[in-house]
């Protein structure tokens, strides 16, 4: 049996369909904010970060790099093998589970030149599957050693 509901109204058709527009809209601008936020802090930056690069013109490379399991301490060379200054700021280091990232004293290299970063780490990441020497002026762009 169908009761019929006497003295109920509901809304119109046509003012449904406008507060079901006007939510679908609602819900796409908290999505594309969201999209937007989570892609530049994942990214670095959405030009930021990539503008502070341009014109520097240098490369380095690190090698010879030591890691003491029980107190943590690292020692990695670090040679600027490009034509403009480079500041070091960070070393990260990895196993494969953990990744251990710390600031370091910042030591800037003319061309050419070399020296030993230190730092103490986390102990206990051994076997390191690699290091990772960062920069100030240009933080996404760094050197990686793969540890074997």
């Amino acid at each position: 049996m169908v009761k019929k509901m006497k003295g109920l109204k509901g809304i119109s058709p046509v003012i449904a369909a406008v507060i079901l527009i006007a939510v679908a809209i609602a819900v796409g601008v908290m999505v594309s904010t969201w999209v937007t936020s989570w892609v530049t802090t994942t990214t670095g930056g959405a030009g930021g970060t990539a503008s502070s690069c341009v014109g520097i013109s240098y490369t380095f490379s690190a090698t010879d790099v030591t890691y003491t399991n029980g107190d943590g301490s690292i020692r990695i060379k670090v040679t600027n093998t490009g034509t403009s200054d480079v500041t070091f700021n960070g070393i990260e280091i990895a196993n494969a589970t953990v990744i251990n990232s710390t600031s370091i004293t910042e030591t800037t290299l003319s061309p050419g030149q070399s020296t030993y970063l230190t730092a103490t780490m986390k102990s206990g990441m051994e076997p390191l599957t690699y290091v990772k020497v960062l920069n100030k002026d240009c933080p996404t762009y760094s050197t990686t050693v793969t540890m074997t």
